[in-house]
C-alpha cells in the first residue's frame, strides 16, 4: 500500500468513513438486519462491506418464512456473510480469525484494484491441476 495509511475505527453515528482503512461495529443495523459484527472497508470514498455473524450449533435456518427473509437481506443487498458456531469458535478460534482476516483481505484488494494501486483479483473456481 505504500504511503497509503491505514486506519481501524469502530462504526458509529456520524462517523464518516475514512480515506483508507476499516471500520468495525457491534450489532450495526443493515436495512432490516444486524450483523453481530460488521466490517466495512473503506477507499476514497469507495467501501465493501463483511458481515460476520455467531450462530446456534446446528445453523438451523428459522422456520417464519419473514424471518428467513430478514436473514438472507444481507447477502441479498451484496455484502458477504461469514457465519461460525459457537463450537467452530471453541474448537480453532484462530481459524475463524484467520478466515475474517482473510475475507477482509479480499475486500481491500477488490478497492486497491478498483483504484488502479493492485492487480484486479483472479477469481478461478475450476480445480486446480
Amino acid at each position: 500500500m505504500g504511503t497509503t495509511k491505514s486506519a481501524i475505527s469502530v462504526l458509529g453515528g456520524a462517523q464518516a468513513s475514512p480515506d483508507w482503512g476499516t471500520l468495525w461495529g457491534v450489532k450495526q443495523k443493515i436495512r432490516d438486519f444486524t450483523p453481530g459484527i460488521l466490517l466495512k472497508a473503506c477507499m476514497k470514498g469507495d467501501f465493501r462491506r463483511l458481515a460476520v455473524e455467531c450462530h446456534a450449533p446446528n445453523r438451523a435456518l428459522p422456520e417464519d418464512l419473514h424471518t428467513r427473509v430478514r436473514a438472507r437481506t444481507m447477502v441479498v443487498s451484496g455484502i458477504p456473510v461469514l457465519a461460525f458456531s459457537p463450537t467452530d469458535v471453541e474448537i480453532d478460534a484462530s481459524a475463524c480469525v484467520e478466515e475474517i482476516g482473510y475475507a477482509a483481505s479480499v475486500l481491500a484488494q477488490e478497492l486497491l484494484a478498483m483504484h488502479g494501486i493492485e492487480p484486479p483479483l483472479r477469481r478461478d473456481f475450476r480445480p486446480r491441476s
